[in-house]
């Protein structure tokens, strides 16, 4: 089970498209939750909007989430869970559907799983494109940063944003493979 620690922080950008549904009450709440499996969260949530939440197969009912917010109205919760679960929602009269955010290529909503330790980045991500199914990986950086990672059924855009963000590598899934390159913004790797 993945359990993720949210943090409110580009959701709130001034300009930014937030993915929040309509309609939701603006009533602020304070919430405060470790290791909460996301359909308790959603039921929560449900009851808070008075709508009915509805979660597509996509969406891990099982992954936790821990975080403390303080009177914010609902929308920035959902926002929030957008932000960093990768989640779209689509609203409809008294329900709210919950699906996952994915590019063009359907690979990106395979689950995976992966647990590695101190191995390079293309070593990783071969074995992420090998578990979606993928034909490999095609990486392109002369510095290979080293990878802690564990994740379990998350989907393969949730696990390339984790390496990405761990190893300032630009990641994209076309023609069948994973495609990494290296940034060109310098961004030193994670230790």
């Amino acid at each position: 089970m993945k359990s993720v620690t949210l943090a409110l922080f580009v959701a709130l950008a001034p300009g930014n498209a937030l993915a929040a549904p309509e309609g939701l009450p603006e009533r602020r709440v304070s919430l405060e939750f470790k290791d909460i499996p996301l359909a308790k969260l959603f039921d929560v949530l449900g009851g808070i909007t008075k709508r009915t939440i509805v979660l597509h197969e996509c969406v891990n009912k099982e992954e936790t989430v821990t975080f403390k917010l303080k009177n914010v109205p609902p929308a920035t919760i959902f926002d929030m869970l957008s932000t960093n679960l990768a989640l779209s929602y689509t609203a409809e009269k008294k329900r709210i559907l919950v699906g996952c955010r994915t590019a063009d290529d359907p690979a990106l909503a395979k689950r995976v799983s992966i647990d590695v330790r101190d191995v390079p980045a293309d070593e990783a991500l071969r074995l992420l494109a090998t578990a979606a199914g993928l034909s490999g990986a095609d990486v392109q950086a002369a510095a290979m940063p080293q990878l802690r990672l564990t994740l379990n059924q998350v989907t393969l855009g949730t696990a390339l944003r984790v390496v990405a963000e761990s190893t300032g590598l630009n990641l994209r899934v076309a023609s069948g493979q994973i495609l990494a390159v290296a940034s060109t913004e310098g961004t030193a790797p994670a230790k």
